[in-house]
């Protein structure tokens, strides 16, 4: 208490269920002890409680600075097609061992686990990033396995294809008047040298 006293925290996050018992009412969020997500898997609960984080702080006027250490910052990925009458939207997402402008890859492995993640803990479209859900949806996801034409666009083998049903009155109209172009993609992840050999 004398610690909490002294540095005066904006917020307590507690770590773990057993933090939290052990704060109370004076944790304003209990987050998953990293052990616990280790051990039992995560089914999005990380997720759910940073974004609760991130919007409480947020509320508050303070910058979590969530935004430092994004590697590539984002990827943009042009949309191949609108289709108006069903209010689609088709985009390749990522395809493997393609530089971004920051001189970064990603392989067909880290790019099919990403695909994989966002269906099982997410499936969430924002505005910009700025975290707030807008009312879309994934109809359809798939690793494209071969090298193909689609839309009339060449697809390089092992990408992510998606495509989005967007509901949304405001978002659907800047997708007509080309406002919106294209899906941006944001993530954390670890820069590893790549070896070359010969």
């Amino acid at each position: 208490m004398r610690q909490l006293q002294m540095l005066n925290p904006e917020m307590i996050v507690a770590l773990g269920k057993q933090a939290g018992e052990a704060l109370g009412e004076l944790a304003d969020l209990t987050m998953p002890h990293p052990h616990a997500v280790l051990k039992h898997g995560d089914k999005g609960e990380v997720f759910r409680k940073a974004s609760m984080l991130r919007e409480a702080l947020s509320a508050r006027g303070t910058d979590c600075g969530c935004g430092k250490g994004l590697l590539g910052e984002e990827i943009l990925c042009p949309i191949l097609k609108s289709d108006v009458e069903r209010r689609l939207v088709y985009s390749v997402i990522a395809e493997p061992d393609t530089v971004d402008t920051q001189g970064d890859v990603m392989s067909a492995e880290t790019i099919e686990e990403m695909a994989h993640n966002f269906l099982l803990r997410s499936r969430k479209f924002d505005n910009r990033h700025d975290w707030r859900a807008v009312d879309a949806a994934p109809v359809e996801s798939w690793i494209q396995r071969e090298a193909t034409v689609l839309l009339g666009e060449r697809i390089k083998a092992k990408s992510w294809v998606v495509g989005v049903k967007v509901f949304a009155d405001h978002i659907w109209e800047k997708v007509l008047s080309k406002e919106y172009q294209s899906f941006s993609i944001g993530g954390r992840g670890v820069r590893v040298p790549r070896v070359r050999f010969g």
